[in-house]
């Protein structure tokens, strides 16, 4: 009787390769070409279709446009009739829509929400029934969405004045239709004779977290979970004012600003000159060098570090990197300096920021420059010549439980090649690690777990644990009836040898696809299993996929891409059928099982769903057809 074998056996466990190098070497700007007379502002920058969405303005600082950049080209975004936009506008995307708000005192249209699909921006009223003008206004113009739904806040105009806390309400908006949830007084975005400045809102844990009132103390950090509020009091320091350092995941932590509290504190304490983390728990503090503290200023996670803007003593604020440990300035270009209120995004590998270059009298000037990390982006030399991976079962010939791995370097290495390290890992259904193993020459090895249980396997070059780029081996979309494989990768020869067993008098068709690092095949082909050949096709591309997919003739829904794959922002999911048109549900899962986003599409179709606020790690794809059949694809947020 043969034996149900567990995941674990399987030949199609997942393999991640990855190539880096070690060392780090200075960023270097390049200034982004507006169109003539424009120059970047306060806005949120935010990457929406691939494009980099920019809110530009004149010379004198008093007219606000909306563009799109794709990386070489700006192109104007035309706003509706009687709509302007804010300084510092702020966007948000929800179900594949990117929604802000018109400044409402100079705008003549009557919509409270500017909606932009990609190709047209439509005003959207919110009714006087939600958002009644006699007795609610809204308050800023920091949108955020949750759980597919977009909230905007505002506060009750009948409150007494004089009252510690107002009432504030969110308007909700699913799409379709907008209704409002009225918070408990305890809880309050803004409070009497206090400046009206909102709270920055982040997605942490699966909670959405922002720094509110408390109507017995001063901002506490609350959470929201869809349902309730919760808050947290216990902080070693005073919550810092929004409007000025704001809050940003950096290494699986929430940092939050935070001020000491004195008597007399000068404008930028107030604003939040230190830091706190927060794991979800517990709150600590920071180490901050003396002389060192946080300006106005947005946080961006980039190659492994936490930008932003610090006071250190010198006569403009400084650029700073922060990797968790240190602290370190960096030198800008000759005759800039950063703009500190200024929004800072990750694009197309790079770090848009925006730099001050006019006279410290006068109208300021600005201009948006692009800072690059070669280690974070660069296309890196190949430093492996040849990787071979098969199944090793010296105890069980119907169980995978090793690998055998070879690899050859080219001659000589030299910087920037270095000679890479090969780590096996094993990690659990929910995604933890439970063994792992570096080695620095070819090896076999068996697991030392029983075979009975179910793993994901993992095999990576790397240094120092990092891991970048990789080749995926798509063992859910493998036809049933494959038993083995073995596959050498050779990129000098430009083709690999591909070996697939399969059971006894079983013949299986497939289809191998070769994907660069964007989802486009380079190369497909069908072959019947059990097969022993050798493939003409390979890059010295960084980042590819090799995904083996069921024959059309076999399943309708035939394939399953997600790309880039990592990716750093909204990736792209494409779902191909054999010609049909079918129902299809695209669910995604973190490895705790719990679904962040789930959609239902007609097949064959390509998605860009909203993963900005999912935190970095692996990710499940799952793609149900008609047939029950589920396919599933890895993601890798980073």
């Amino acid at each position: 009787m043969k034996k149900n074998r567990p995941s674990l056996c399987s030949p199609w466990s997942l393999l991640l390769f990855a190539l880096c190098i070690t060392g780090r070497v200075s960023g270097q700007f390049s200034p982004v070409t507006l169109p003539a007379g424009l120059q970047p502002t306060e806005s949120e920058m935010v990457v929406y279709q691939n494009n980099l969405m920019l809110v530009l303005q004149n010379a004198e600082h008093n007219k606000f446009s909306l563009h799109k950049y794709n990386g070489a080209v700006t192109a104007a975004v035309p706003l509706p009739k009687g709509y302007n936009l804010y300084q510092d506008t702020q966007f948000e995307q929800l179900r594949d829509m990117l929604y802000f708000m018109p400044d409402r005192t100079t705008s003549t249209g009557r919509a409270e929400l500017l909606r932009y699909d990609g190709a047209a921006v439509t005003p959207i009223d919110i009714p006087d029934d939600v958002l009644p003008p006699a007795t609610v206004r809204l308050i800023g113009h920091t949108p955020f969405s949750y759980r597919d739904v977009l909230y905007i806040e505002a506060i009750s105009l009948d409150s007494t004045r004089g009252d510690a806390t107002s009432i504030t309400h969110w308007i909700k908006y699913d799409g379709a239709s907008f209704s409002r949830m009225s918070l408990s007084f305890m809880y309050t975005c803004v409070r009497e004779g206090y400046p009206e400045i909102v709270s920055d809102k982040k997605l942490f844990q699966g909670k959405m977290y922002m720094r509110y009132y408390h109507y017995l103390t001063e901002r506490q950090i609350i959470s929201f979970d869809g349902a309730d509020i919760e808050v947290y009091v216990d902080h070693p320091d005073h919550i810092g004012e929004p409007g000025g350092c704001e809050m940003e995941i950096f290494n699986d932590r929430l940092y939050i600003p935070t001020y000491e509290h004195r008597p007399v504190a000068p404008p930028h304490l107030a604003q939040g000159g230190i830091l706190n983390r927060f794991d979800g728990t517990t709150q600590t503090k920071v180490t901050i060098p003396s002389g060192l503290q946080y300006a106005k200023t947005t946080l961006e996670p980039y190659a492994g570090k936490m930008w932003g803007v610090v006071n250190d003593g010198s006569f403009f604020p400084q650029w700073y990197a922060y990797d968790g440990a240190t602290f370190t300035a960096t030198t800008m270009p000759p005759g800039t300096r950063i703009h500190p209120a200024s929004d800072q995004r990750v694009y197309q590998c790079q770090l848009y920021i925006v730099l001050s270059t006019g006279p410290v009298i006068g109208t300021p000037v600005y201009a948006l420059y692009a800072y690059r990390d070669p280690l974070e982006c660069a296309v890196l030399p190949t430093v492996v010549e040849r990787v071979d991976i098969h199944a090793y079962a010296p105890e069980r010939e119907w169980c995978w439980t090793g690998i055998d791995v070879d690899w050859t370097l080219p001659t000589p290495c030299t910087i920037p090649c270095i000679d890479p390290l090969m780590r096996v890992a094993l990690l659990d259904k929910p995604g933890q690690e439970v063994w792992s193993k570096t080695y620095d020459k070819p090896f076999q090895v068996t697991y030392p777990v029983d075979d009975k249980q179910s793993f994901i396997a993992t095999a990576a070059i790397e240094t120092n644990k990092v891991s970048q780029d990789f080749v995926v081996l798509d063992k859910e979309l493998v036809p049933a009836g494959i038993e083995d494989v073995k596959l050498r990768i050779t990129s000098r020869e430009q083709n690999f040898q591909l070996d697939v067993a399969t059971e006894k008098n079983v013949k299986v068709p497939f289809i191998i696809a070769l994907q660069d690092a964007d989802g486009k095949t380079l190369w497909q082909q069908k072959f019947t299993a059990p097969l022993a050949t050798v493939v003409e096709v390979a890059t010295p591309q960084r980042g590819t996929t090799l995904r083996f997919m069921l024959d059309g003739s076999v399943t309708q829904v035939t394939s399953l891409s997600v790309f880039p794959n990592p990716a750093s922002g909204n990736p792209t999911i494409d779902v191909g059928t054999n010609g049909a048109k079918l129902s299809t549900q695209i669910t995604i899962t973190d490895f705790f099982g719990k679904t962040i986003y789930k959609k239902d599409v007609t097949a064959p179709v390509t998605i860009q769903p909203d993963l900005s606020q999912a935190p970095k790690g692996l990710y499940i794809i799952s793609v149900a057809g008609p047939d029950g059949r589920a396919h599933r694809q890895t993601l890798v947020l980073k």
